[in-house]
């Protein structure tokens, strides 16, 4: 028989409460039935064992390692379903002889059957498509050669963009300096990528860059760093990238952020005449709102930005490129971003046994209160968290008296 192991990875735990759970392993149904109805293939039955991988690099290395020898012949393929567990064993399969499927993740120039001769792509991955856009919005710039003279920080994160997001930059003619570039599997946004801006800070002040870069680890999501070290966080990217756009007539609509997105954001908006809508917290609600109301830009303050002009999801290359574009001409990258000054923010969680405490009348009462005093000098949210037994109560207002004032009324209440 062949032996095919098959890698799952729970979605959903502990649904209302229940231990039901939903996992992505249709494989095993499909091999079964291809057993049923064909007899296995050309003749010889099909025999598997699914592995869990919680969707983690090292559970699939364990999975790997236990498996490649079972059977009358060791494993005949892996498929990992992730980028990085690609990763982490893409130098054991020419030792092994293993052949490795990937559809839609996992490296693009894995392509080049030459150089890694055991992977499989079996479709084009996000990497590839997104080589399609830049190209053409490079071309709409001018030429692949406009970034000539700019000195680029970029940290990859150890993720998806630690080739092709220097590759890229250095193709358009910048001097590239990079960090977050040796992934193993393990180390993906480990201490480096958008979600620990200091690495990025570091960066741009040790090699005097004129702007800096940080990815995530599947490289969606952008924070950025200008000349004088500042971090420039996904809002003021998109308001600076909402003014390019207007001034050159791309604009579409308007802007969709989050209902995190500042208040500062917001204002400025509104001083610029541009519409902005607000959809709850996440890309995909983003999403929504912009196909609802035809709008072509938004993303949230954690550097998730859809530019709906090139792209239907968030792509931090993209977000590079455009706000790179901007500075060709020497603009500096600290007078592209500060569009608007952000409005004082104060956040705080509190640990709830229940989180529709917030439906008691006597809470929302304190909040409506609340509402009412900072009405047209800021704005209050209030909002369950949606992975903790937390109820987050977020202030923004010029004024710090009444913002300490309206957040600490509704905590308390709370507590």
């Amino acid at each position: 028989f062949f032996f095919t192991p098959t890698t799952a990875y729970e979605m959903l735990r502990s649904l209302v409460g229940s231990e039901m759970c939903i996992r992505d392993s249709g494989f095993v149904d499909y091999l079964k039935m291809v057993n049923a109805r064909d007899g296995g293939v050309g003749g010889v039955k099909l025999a598997w064992e699914e592995c869990e991988t919680a969707y983690k690099p090292d559970r699939f290395i364990e999975c790997y390692e236990r498996l490649k020898n079972k059977g009358e012949a060791g494993a005949t393929v892996f498929q990992p379903l992730s980028t990085g567990s690609t990763y982490a064993v893409l130098d054991r399969l020419a030792v092994d002889k293993i052949p490795l499927i990937t559809m839609g993740y996992g490296r693009t120039d894995a392509s080049d059957g030459r150089v890694f001769p055991w992977v499989f792509p079996l479709m084009v991955n996000y990497w590839s498509l997104s080589t399609a856009k830049i190209k053409y919005i490079a071309e709409l710039e001018g030429g692949l050669d406009k970034l000539k003279g700019l000195k680029i920080a970029i940290d990859c994160a150890n993720g998806a963009g630690y080739k092709s997001g220097p590759k890229l930059f250095k193709s358009l003619g910048a001097k590239v300096f990079t960090t977050g570039s040796y992934p193993n599997g393990l180390n993906i946004n480990d201490k480096c990528g958008s979600t620990f801006p200091k690495k990025i800070r570091s960066a741009v002040k040790k090699y005097k860059a004129h702007i800096g870069i940080s990815l995530d680890g599947d490289a969606d999501r952008i924070i950025m760093c200008d000349e004088k070290s500042n971090i420039i966080d996904g809002d003021q990217i998109i308001a600076a990238l909402a003014t390019r756009w207007k001034n050159k007539k791309m604009l579409k609509g308007g802007v969709v952020g989050t209902l995190m997105s500042n208040y500062g954001l917001e204002k400025y908006f509104k001083s610029k005449g541009i519409k902005f809508l607000r959809a709850n917290v996440g890309d995909r609600y983003v999403k929504e709102k912009m196909q609802k109301y035809n709008f072509n830009l938004g993303g949230e303050q954690s550097g998730h930005i859809i530019l709906g002009k090139f792209a239907t999801t968030g792509d931090g290359l993209l977000v590079a490129l455009e706000a790179l574009f901007a500075l060709r001409k020497g603009k500096k990258a600290s007078e592209f971003f500060e569009q608007f000054k952000k409005t004082p923010q104060l956040l705080k969680n509190i640990e709830v046994k229940d989180k529709n405490i917030i439906n008691k009348p006597e809470i929302k009462k304190i909040i409506k209160n609340a509402y009412k005093l900072i009405k047209g000098k800021g704005r209050i949210l209030v909002r369950k968290s949606g992975t903790e037994s937390k109820i987050r109560v977020m202030g923004e207002s010029e004024n710090k008296a009444l913002l300490y004032k309206c957040v600490n009324m509704i905590t308390k209440k709370i507590k």
